[in-house]
């Protein structure tokens, strides 16, 4: 298994609607709710236009950038 434990931490608010879905996802699929909200992301990400995503994956690198200098310093 993974080390989900050493993931950042991320609280959301969600209609309950949204809550009670991503709830049954999980039981369904027999898989933990942040592999469901990964996946859905993932999702969404190809959908994009060709433009989009480059600059998603712009952004991505320089956040990995930054979060890798503050653990240097």
């Amino acid at each position: 298994g993974e080390k989900v434990k050493d993931y950042p931490q991320l609280s959301i608010r969600l209609p309950t609607d949204v809550r009670a879905k991503l709830q049954a996802l999980s039981l369904v699929a027999s898989r933990p709710q942040w592999r469901i909200i990964t996946d859905a992301i993932d999702c969404y990400v190809r959908g994009r236009t060709d433009a989009e995503r480059r600059m998603v994956d712009e952004l991505v690198g320089r956040s990995r950038a930054r979060s890798s200098r503050a653990r240097k310093n």
